[in-house]
């Protein structure tokens, strides 16, 4: 049978085996930490200037100059913990989920996925307005009605994802377009 003894920080070894605590040892058995080698930090590329090609893609809104992400529509909760808080729609994706980085973020909505449970996303050639299912396991309802692929939103419609309701309310398409 293990003579089990406890230590100063808590840690539990057998004094049969070891005079002392095992793992206290090995946490300051290494001594400082020094450099093998002085590595030299790679040159930073230089920050590109107003104006100058990033590389970065952007979103197409026609012949405009704009330099924010028009609205083209807004999700409004009318059920579920953001009942009463509207989400603002962008052209193109648009993820719902519950993680800080989503677009639409249900961050209290426990059966919503954390990533990409759906999405909304804005067409702005066509000026439609679609949702689709993510890349979650879990479903998501257009109207009642689950949606597997994606189905065209029309004004008034309800999203049901997890216990929240979102009704869909469009700004571009038969009231105004970005596109000149």
């Amino acid at each position: 049978m293990a003579n089990l003894t406890r230590c100063a920080n808590g840690h539990f070894y057998d004094a049969d085996k070891n005079r002392t605590c095992p793992y206290c040892e090995n946490a300051t058995a290494g001594g400082p930490t020094t450099p093998i080698q002085n590595i030299p930090t790679p040159p930073q590329a230089p920050k590109p200037q107003a104006g100058e090609d990033t590389g970065e893609t952007m979103a197409f809104y026609g012949d405009t100059d704009m330099k924010v992400k028009p609205v083209v529509g807004w999700l409004v909760s009318i059920e579920g913990t953001t009942a009463g808080q509207d989400f603002r729609l962008i052209s193109g994706r648009n993820y719902i989920g519950r993680a800080p980085d989503m677009d639409i973020v249900l961050k209290d909505d426990k059966r919503v996925s954390r990533n990409k449970h759906a999405v909304v996303l804005f067409d702005p050639v066509s000026e439609k307005a679609l949702c689709q299912e993510g890349e979650s396991r879990e479903l998501f309802y257009l109207n009642g009605e689950v949606v597997t692929g994606s189905a065209f939103l029309s004004a008034g419609d309800i999203i049901t994802i997890g216990d929240t309701k979102l009704m869909f309310v469009p700004f571009c398409g038969a009231l105004h377009t970005w596109n000149k």
